[in-house]
């Protein structure tokens, strides 16, 4: 079978074929198969299903694609979400994605994105600071918090994402 010929066999969401769309379409563009995509979450499902002794979710990642059509074919899979921002957040609840589902993170978590948390009842909180963690606990923030571990890489320039083990052993000894 030739390039050309699985390209015209492939269909994007709005079924039109993909050659037809490159001498219509000046600008890049993205092609979604939600067949492939379902057979690549199942491939992973049965993966991770060897390990049935873990309670083992797969949480989708709105920053790498927020195409409503893509998290609703997950949510129909079983998938779990993960937002960054209060308009990823809004549009998990516009998609009647249920709260349980639901995972914040990111190092700028505003207050109206940790307001609209607690108000949906959002599953879970990546906490990524001390001062992060202070902060959700003045708001009364009553969720699941995880505490978002950063790997010590020697050099590293970036230091936002996550604590240092030093810090999360604090906090657990305090919590303990």
């Amino acid at each position: 079978m030739t390039l050309e010929n699985i390209l015209w066999s492939l269909l994007t969401m709005i079924n039109i074929k993909i050659l037809e769309i490159t001498q219509i379409k000046e600008n890049p563009f993205f092609v979604y198969n939600l067949n492939i995509l379902e057979s690549n979450y199942n491939k992973l499902k049965i993966i991770w299903g060897k390990h049935q002794k873990f309670n083992i979710n797969v949480y989708y990642s709105l920053k790498s694609n927020p195409h409503p059509q893509i998290i609703n074919k997950l949510n129909q899979l079983g998938s779990h979400f993960d937002a960054s921002s209060y308009n990823e957040l809004i549009l998990l609840e516009k998609l009647n994605i249920d709260a349980k589902k639901i995972s914040i993170s990111g190092p700028a978590k505003t207050e109206k994105l940790v307001d609209k948390t607690k108000k949906m009842g959002v599953h879970a909180l990546h906490i990524d600071s001390l001062q992060e963690l202070k902060k959700i606990n003045n708001m009364g923030i009553h969720t699941n918090t995880l505490l978002t571990l950063r790997l010590a890489v020697k050099g590293a320039l970036w230091k936002k994402l996550g604590m240092s083990s030093d810090t999360i052993l604090k906090i657990l000894r305090t919590l303990l």
